[in-house]
């Protein structure tokens, strides 16, 4: 997996003074290829009776499944989310009134891909066997402990650099490292796609991106 550092010095950060210590927040990033994707997918079908339309989905989300495994889809990665059917209503100027003259039913399905590259490739081929619902594809890193690890210690890195440079510019002397806190992880998927667009009729390229995981943390140094 290709990775970046990135090393961010927020010159805004909040920095306090007080009788012998100095007090500063870092704060460090590290960005990589995503190596995962997330994509919510469906199949969604109107008929006269509910049974009809449930009939219609449970084939259409089974031929979906079968697709997603013949494309090496683990079953782990695969899970049911949503499973709905509500009644349409239809509205008649002659009568004033609405009345249920059909069925809609829905299955939503989570659906973790791990080979990007193919990722045109499943999709097109979904469509192709009845998949017909898609509300998203979020692309990231799956697992992000190194990338918080590394982030970590740039934002120590980044506190300690604001405080020498303070306490030279005030002619004082950095002694020891009082407290430390840790601000929290953030991660931001940098790339993410319409929920329409794998409706094309042909294999589609995928635009990756970054995902970049973010530390801030917040040291209280010792003066003289």
């Amino acid at each position: 997996m290709r990775r970046f550092v990135i090393a961010v010095l927020m010159t805004l950060n909040p920095v306090f003074a007080q009788a012998g210590a100095i007090t500063v927040s870092g704060q460090g990033a590290v960005s990589a290829v995503p190596d995962i994707a997330s994509i919510s997918m469906g199949v969604a079908h109107e008929a006269k009776t509910a049974e009809d339309a449930m009939d219609a989905v449970a084939r259409g989300i089974n031929d979906v499944i079968a697709s997603l495994k013949a494309a090496g889809v683990l079953p782990e990665d695969m899970q049911t989310s949503q499973v709905s059917l509500n009644p349409v209503w239809t509205y008649s100027e002659r009568s004033k009134s609405s009345s249920v003259t059909g069925f809609a039913a829905s299955v939503n399905l989570q659906v973790k891909l791990r080979d990007l590259d193919r990722m045109g490739e499943v999709l097109t081929q979904v469509v192709s066997v009845g998949g017909n619902q898609f509300r998203g594809v979020s692309l990231g890193v799956e697992d992000t402990s190194a990338m918080e690890i590394e982030a970590r210690a740039l934002a120590v890195a980044d506190a300690m650099d604001k405080a020498r440079q303070l306490a030279a510019a005030a002619g004082l002397q950095i002694v020891d490292v009082v407290s430390i806190s840790e601000g929290g992880v953030q991660a931001y998927p940098v790339a993410r796609l319409a929920a329409d667009m794998a409706m094309a009729s042909e294999s589609m390229e995928i635009a990756a991106g970054e995902t970049s995981v973010t530390q801030s943390v917040t040291m209280v140094f010792e003066t003289e």
